[in-house]
Formats: structure tokens, C-alpha cells, sequence
């Protein structure tokens, strides 16, 4: 069980937002952390959120500091992947992993009236992370677990024209380091980026394409390192407006019919297709 205790200050004047707060988690009937008492885990992290309009409309400085720390489970990490090895994990681990710091700083631009551009940076320290161990025999995985840092840039793009198109680009570029000894980092890719094009048609139809990219990333087995190959998922779609709550949509999902790596020896479906009703209340 996890209680979290979340003392903060707001300060809101005419041209800056400010939160500052902490979050105190305990997690009951998990390891001990930070805590001096057994089965009673005990970890602070900051909770801050920072805005300066320098410039209404135009610029802003925003920041965030955060951090987390909350029970985990079997079912969890099941539902993750179900090629687990039960007898591994079943003593590995009885807690998240703690994040004590995370932070990112950027600069929003708003060149003209339709474009918001965002430009960032920040670090992460992730403390009892895990990471996938291939069985080559068995073919099941296990959990190791380290203790990382990132830090990363990035840029977003947000355009809209007139209701008829709207399209989201995204990008990051990360810079990983293992403090668990002199251990390569597994499973953590170099980059990534996202892109999403909507087109509205008329006031019912619509067009979408839906787009990720993912750098090549190293999986860890009993055998070897072996490095997976990038991400390339590419899928289009079309959706149907009955009213304003809900609407049914028909998408053709990794067209290029790539197999995308999830972990080692496990990958994603090819070219498929993928119908549904979405109802907004």
C-alpha cells in the first residue's frame, strides 16, 4: 500500500505561476528505503512547477521539478510482459522504482497565432530500475536491476489551421549513463520522436496518421548483448463523428509491416487493422 503526503505552496501573480511542494511517499509492507523501520518504506521527492510569461501569448519560461516513489506488483509486471520467469520475480522486488529527482526546463515559442514551439532539457536519476534478462534457454526473462542517469533535449511543435489540420511533432534525444558498476544501459533508447496529422474532412469525417520512431536500443541475454533494432511505427486511420460524445474509427496499424522490437525475441504484430467505437463522457 502506498499513502502519499503532498504539503505545497502556489503563487500566482500577474506574469508568474509557481508550485512549490513535496511529495512524501510511504509504502507499507515493502523493503525499508530510506525508512529505519522493517517492512515501512519512507522516500521523499520534490513537487515544483514553474511558469514565467515573459511575454504573454508570445514566450514563456516554464519548469518542472518532480520526483516518485509507489509500491509495484506481479500482476503489473505481468501485464508488462508475460514471458516473466515467476519464480525470478516473485522475491526481486516489492517497489517502483524511486525516482528522487526529475527535472526539465524549456523555453515556449509562439512565432505566429497557429505555431507553439517548445524546446527543453532536463535530468532524471532513477534508483532500483530494471532492466529485461533473456533466458536463452528457458526463453523467459528475468529482472536485473540499476541505477541510471538521464538527461535529455528536446523540441516540440504544435500547428493548427482553421479546425482542418492539426499536427503534433515531437523529438528527444537522450544521454544515459549506468551507476550499477561498468554496466552498459539496456533496454533505453539514444532518441525518439512522435508525429501526429489530423485532417478534418467536414464536421463528421476525419483522417489521421499516427507515427513513432525509436532508436536502436541493447538488450541484455545469458548469452550475449544484443542490439535491437529502431522502432518504425507508421499507422493512418479515418473516423466517424455520430455526435459529439461518440464516434467509430477503422485504422490500418504498422503498415510498413515492420516487427518492431519490444524486448528481445518479443515484437509487435505486423501490418494489421483495428476497429473501434470511442464514447467521451
Amino acid at each position: 500500500h502506498n499513502v502519499r503526503i503532498q504539503p505545497f505552496y502556489e503563487l500566482k501573480v500577474p506574469q508568474i505561476r509557481l508550485h512549490a511542494g513535496v511529495n512524501l511517499d510511504i509504502n507499507i509492507g515493502t523493503n525499508q528505503m530510506l525508512s529505519t523501520i522493517s517492512n515501512i518504506s519512507f522516500a521523499p521527492s520534490p513537487n515544483v512547477q514553474f511558469e514565467w510569461f515573459i511575454q504573454p501569448d508570445k514566450l514563456n519560461l516554464h519548469a518542472e521539478i518532480n520526483g516518485s516513489f509507489s509500491t509495484g506488483s506481479i500482476d503489473e509486471d505481468i501485464h508488462v510482459n508475460r514471458y516473466f520467469d515467476l519464480s525470478k520475480i516473485k522475491t526481486r522486488r516489492d517497489a517502483k522504482t524511486y525516482i528522487p529527482i526529475s527535472t526539465n526546463i524549456g523555453l515556449k515559442l509562439r512565432p505566429f497565432r497557429t505555431l507553439l514551439l517548445d524546446i527543453y532539457g532536463g535530468y532524471s536519476l532513477y534508483l532500483n530500475d530494471y532492466t529485461m534478462e533473456y533466458d536463452n534457454t528457458n526463453m523467459s526473462y528475468s529482472y536485473l536491476l540499476h541505477n541510471y542517469q538521464r538527461g535529455h533535449v528536446g523540441a516540440s511543435a504544435h500547428y493548427h489551421f482553421k479546425d482542418i489540420i492539426n499536427v503534433e511533432a515531437k523529438g528527444n534525444y537522450y544521454f544515459w549513463k549506468n551507476l550499477s558498476a561498468n554496466l552498459p544501459v539496456y533496454d533505453r533508447p539514444e532518441w525518439d520522436a512522435t508525429l501526429r496529422v489530423d485532417v478534418n474532412i467536414d464536421q463528421k469525417w476525419s483522417l489521421y496518421s499516427d507515427n513513432s520512431l525509436e532508436g536502436t536500443r541493447l538488450a541484455c541475454t545469458t548469452s550475449q548483448d544484443e542490439q535491437l533494432p529502431m522502432v518504425i511505427d507508421l499507422n493512418i486511420g479515418a473516423q466517424y463523428d455520430i455526435n459529439r460524445w461518440l464516434n467509430v474509427y477503422l485504422q490500418l496499424g504498422n503498415y510498413l509491416h515492420r516487427k518492431n522490437p519490444i524486448y528481445y525475441g518479443y515484437t509487435t504484430q505486423g501490418c494489421h487493422f483495428l476497429a473501434g467505437v470511442k464514447y467521451v463522457f
